[in-house]
């Protein structure tokens, strides 16, 4: 679904990065998220060693992609209502000033606003060893629609206060990874992501000071 920017009234800033710029917005009567992008030119230089990263592309695609597969309905991603895919940023300031004087204008994308979430190392509500193991299994539902997250990491492992629940964010480096064509190298690229959930709970234990478990996928 494509959107306008007429449509959008920003609210406030959440979070800026290097590539994106997160907003607090009303669209249709309601909050949503704004996740303003980057878009790259493709290298005139062909079978380059460090793969083109367009993060307006990865994220918008990644998306579109766990909306039509039903895993934003499952509730392990924000749901996703559409993009706007070219955004004059002289016309929304000062909200999109960093992305003045980019070569291409940035697209956006709109999605869930999920409230009271942070990173699961700061929740303390639910016992963290349960919610590594959801995230695992809410990153198989990922992986089960052809997607690597990209960054599967805790600061993109968020935990809404209240219902417990689990939500993978921040698919600026996602890729689509079609089961047919998926070379040796992408496996180990989905392997590699499901070890660094397990890595990243050994280290909070050993943080804690608690024994080790290992992770489970989930079903």
């Amino acid at each position: 679904m494509k959107i306008q920017m007429s449509e959008i009234t920003f609210v406030r800033e959440i979070k800026q990065a290097s590539c994106v710029s997160t907003f607090l917005v009303n669209w249709s009567d309601k909050l949503c998220v704004l996740r303003v992008l980057n878009r790259t030119e493709n290298p005139p230089i062909p079978h380059q060693i460090i793969p083109h990263h367009d993060p307006f592309e990865s994220e918008s695609q990644a998306y579109k992609k766990l909306k039509v597969k039903g895993v934003c309905r499952l509730g392990y991603v924000p749901d996703f209502y559409g993009v706007i895919e070219d955004i004059n940023s002289a016309d929304h300031l000062p909200h999109l000033q960093d992305f003045l004087g980019k070569r291409l204008h940035p697209g956006a994308v709109l999605i869930e606003y999920v409230p009271n979430i942070q990173p699961i190392k700061l929740q303390t509500k639910f016992p963290i060893r349960d919610k590594f193991n959801e995230f695992a299994c809410a990153l198989k539902h990922i992986h089960d629609v052809e997607i690597a997250h990209g960054s599967p990491c805790p600061r993109h492992m968020m935990v809404q206060d209240g219902t417990g629940r689990t939500v993978w964010i921040g698919f600026t480096w996602a890729r689509i990874i079609p089961a047919a064509f998926c070379t040796e190298k992408e496996k180990e690229l989905l392997t590699l992501e499901k070890i660094q959930v397990q890595l990243h709970l050994k280290d909070w234990l050993e943080e804690q000071r608690l024994p080790a478990i290992t992770v489970t996928e989930g079903l």
